[in-house]
């Protein structure tokens, strides 16, 4: 799953870390990391999401910042 932020700047997410396990021990059902929401356009990126980057908040500036780690 890639997510367009504009600009040239699109960022994925590994398929592996979108599957949270089975919704209970030996069932045939996962639980998926992508879950539908009312925020009016806004998009809540989750641990799916966050432990594929390093990422940095400036609260002073309103920004984020992203950075691949070198293992993946």
């Amino acid at each position: 799953m890639v997510f367009d932020f504009g600009n040239g700047i699109e960022l994925g997410v590994n398929e592996l870390d979108l599957n949270l396990g089975k919704v209970s021990p030996g069932s045939d059902r996962c639980v998926g990391a992508v879950f539908g929401s009312q925020t009016g356009g806004n998009w809540i990126l989750g641990i799916s999401f966050m432990k594929s980057y390093y990422t940095t908040f400036d609260f002073g500036s309103s920004r984020l910042g992203f950075a691949k780690p070198s293992y993946h």
